[in-house]
């Protein structure tokens, strides 16, 4: 009542105070709604950015992995087409194998020695350029006697040029099968006489340009040629008719070139529809005549009077070339389209004598220099083939066209050749140069893989080995060349090398060290080692050559001891008593190697590394489950690769000691590893044909093959400056595969 009273008399203040309340708890509430809106928008536009936020890491990542996954196939890529490239190169393809070795530009260089290594391979053999172009000739190319001159044919214009000024001499219209005499300027061709179906034989002095007396015959010339007295002119014509099987009939006619007189004229059976190769031949004494005839057959006749000596059937296809050995013994033919051997036979009686293989594809032409000494094929296969004739072996091959290299042409002194392709070119060597894409060099002189290896020098600028025949030698490594010898030092024992190349280890096998200087020569010091009867067993340098490991005594009771290659005491030994010792030289030697003190034995199936520089603690043991024929270490210590028996090659985790990775790829077993300078590839060295392989360390890819000779390809290393790739067989036959640094 007194609450109502007080309200009834205060009407206004209550009900301003009400009104302040009111507009009070307004307020709080509006700000209350206001305070829990922008809340929910600060936690929506929060949510908004972590949705954001993980919407572009999820973008990020996967832009990484689509980059990643991009990577790798580009890698993936890469590796095939290395391997592409490598089996171009065998086919003799220059152009594919260039086309697949184009880097894309813009994008993470992939390229590395394989890639250098096969670019060389690429390159053509040093020539010149004599024609180029689409227009392509099916007619051989002719030098004058004095050989300053080359005449060709394109569409029935015979075109001489001055090979030194490259200026014409002469161009003809209506003029075919340009063949220049073996003496003097005389050219022969022929042309069509306009008002009668007749060929023309015309005989030029290309000094004067004046024509002898043509000699006037009915047919089509396919092929002429001269005596090598020059005083006839034998042709091969065309004539109507045909015979029993439905092949036109072919004439050989023999001229005396001075007065134009008809000597003879005989037919040889079906005509030659391949003529441009060389399917007709005299021989050096111009008494007989060679024919490829169809179905594969061969004649062989007496040039005095046309009669037959012998027909030979060469082949089941179709005869292309044929040619006489210089001392007129000899009948070489070649055949076509899936023969690629040239045949030899008897040029009296036509009895086989052999063959030569090399080629890949077709031969198209045969020819032997002036001497004699050397017979050069060319081929479908892109390359020309140099062979000496006295070995029957293969002497260079000469690589530049792009195309089917149709047929070849000599100059007298048998220094110039010249080539026609099937792409409208025809290139010049010079014989005198070699071929400049050999796979590999050897050393002279075997080394002796018993008792030492070679190695490089650390400039890389030279090899460093002991010779199987006595001494330790320096090559030098861009010819190969010895250099030095080093005289006095024993080599019946085991003989080392420090990875610094600056001491040479000597063993007498009776328990004496001797170590010697490279640089001088002399003996340093001698050094005692624990030997039982049995002597020194192997040796190894550690940590960059500052110690010297040394193992002797049997298997089942060794003892290994550790030098200072400084001061050449000993720091300490240890036996090793085990069952099976197979393997004293596993080793994780290479220089800036994190681990490169620990010396390595295989024995009772497991690995132990010992440091060198602790040899009273226990060794590190871990299982290997294989019997390893090497073991190399990555420059950057992380990686090591062992290779075994079986034709793999295991990549282990040098932390962890567990294997990463398994390559294969060789057929037989993989007897020496090596990684690169870089630490990108590892070598594996095997047989032959699989002589040494190589892997991309990052994606286990093989990326290259290379070949050798012999097998057990036991020693295997790469110059510090990456440019060569040495491999020494069990024979003691050092190979060396060069890879062009990137300024070269």
């Amino acid at each position: 009542y007194r609450f109502q009273k007080a309200i009834r008399r205060n009407k206004l203040m209550f009900g301003a105070a009400t009104a302040v309340l009111a507009a009070l708890v307004a307020g709080i509430a509006i700000s209350t709604w206001q305070t829990i809106q922008a809340k929910k928008a600060q936690r929506e536009t929060e949510a908004a950015r972590n949705d954001e936020r993980r919407l572009r890491m999820e973008a990020q990542t996967a832009e990484k992995k689509a980059e990643a996954q991009a990577l790798a196939a580009r890698r993936a890529a890469y590796s095939t087409d290395m391997n592409a490239v490598e089996q171009a190169l065998k086919e003799n393809n220059l152009g594919r194998a260039r086309m697949l070795l184009n880097p894309q530009s813009g994008e993470l260089d992939l390229r590395d020695w394989e890639w250098r290594y096969l670019w060389s391979q690429a390159r053509a053999d040093d020539h010149d350029i004599f024609a180029i172009g689409t227009l392509w000739s099916a007619h051989p190319v002719s030098f004058s006697a004095d050989g300053r001159m080359l005449a060709r044919e394109r569409d029935g214009t015979t075109t001489v040029t001055d090979l030194i000024s490259r200026r014409v001499v002469l161009e003809r219209a209506n003029a075919r099968l340009p063949v220049f005499a073996h003496h003097g300027n005389r050219l022969a061709c022929v042309s069509k006489d306009s008002s009668t179906p007749n060929d023309v034989i015309i005989i030029l002095d290309i000094a004067t340009l004046k024509e002898t007396q043509p000699v006037r015959f009915g047919n089509s010339t396919q092929w002429m040629g001269f005596t090598p007295d020059d005083r006839h002119l034998l042709t091969v014509s065309t004539r109507p008719g045909t015979d029993l099987r439905g092949d036109f009939l072919s004439d050989l006619a023999a001229w005396e070139v001075d007065t134009g007189r008809l000597l003879w004229q005989r037919t040889i059976g079906g005509r030659q529809p391949w003529v441009r190769w060389r399917p007709y031949a005299i021989s050096p004494d111009g008494a007989a005549f060679a024919a490829a005839l169809p179905n594969g057959r061969v004649q062989v006749l007496e040039t005095k009077d046309g009669s037959e000596r012998f027909t030979v059937t060469a082949t089941e296809e179709q005869s292309l070339c044929v040619m006489f050995s210089p001392d007129n013994s000899t009948l070489l033919t070649a055949a076509g389209f899936s023969d690629r051997i040239i045949h030899l036979w008897n040029a009296r009686s036509g009895e086989s004598r052999g063959s030569l293989e090399g080629h890949s594809s077709y031969v198209t032409d045969l020819l032997f220099t002036p001497d004699g000494s050397r017979l050069i094929s060319s081929s479908a296969d892109q390359t020309i083939r140099l062979w000496d004739w006295k070995t029957r072996k293969p002497a260079g091959v000469l690589r530049a066209h792009l195309d089917e290299v149709d047929g070849i042409a000599l100059a007298p002194d048998g220094q110039t050749l010249a080539s026609r392709c099937k792409d409208g070119s025809i290139y010049l060597w010079d014989l005198n140069k070699s071929s400049g894409h050999i796979g590999y060099h050897t050393l002279p002189s075997p080394v002796n893989i018993w008792y030492g290896t070679a190695q490089f020098t650390p400039d890389s600028r030279s090899i460093l080995g002991v010779k199987l025949s006595g001494g330790v030698a320096l090559w030098d490594a861009r010819t190969l060349k010895e250099m030095r010898l080093l005289s006095g030092v024993f080599t019946n024992g085991i003989i080392g090398l420090s990875p610094d190349s600056k001491w040479l280890v000597s063993n007498d096998r009776h328990g004496t060290l001797s170590i010697w200087d490279v640089a001088s020569g002399l003996e340093k010091t001698n050094l005692k080692f624990n030997a039982s009867p049995a002597g020194l067993d192997d040796w190894k340098f550690t940590d960059g050559g500052k110690f010297l490991v040394t193992v002797s005594g049997p298997p089942t009771n060794a003892v290994l001891e550790c030098w200072d290659a400084n001061s050449w005491q000993r720091k300490g030994s240890v036996p090793l008593h085990y069952k099976t010792l197979l393997d004293y030289s596993v080793n994780l030697e290479p220089k800036s190697f994190s681990l490169s003190h620990f010396y390595a034995v295989m024995a009772d199936g497991a690995f132990r590394l010992f440091d060198v520089t602790k040899l009273n603690e226990a060794p590190k043991v871990f299982q290997s489950g294989f019997e390893l024929n090497d073991w190399a270490g990555s420059p950057d210590g992380r990686m090591a690769a062992a290779s075994d028996t079986s034709g793999m090659v295991v990549l282990w985790d040098v932390a962890t000691l567990q294997p990463v990775a398994t390559l294969k790829g060789f057929l037989l077993g993989a007897h020496s590893v090596a990684f690169s300078s870089d630490g990108r590839r590892v070598a594996a060295g095997s047989n032959g044909r699989e002589a040494v392989k190589l892997w991309d360390v990052e994606t286990r890819q093989e990326v290259l093959t290379l070949s050798g000779e012999g097998s057990l390809f036991i020693s295997l290393s790469f110059s510090p400056d990456g440019r060569y790739l040495m491999a020494i067989n069990e024979a003691g036959l050092a190979h060396i595969w060069t890879a062009p640094i990137w300024e070269e």
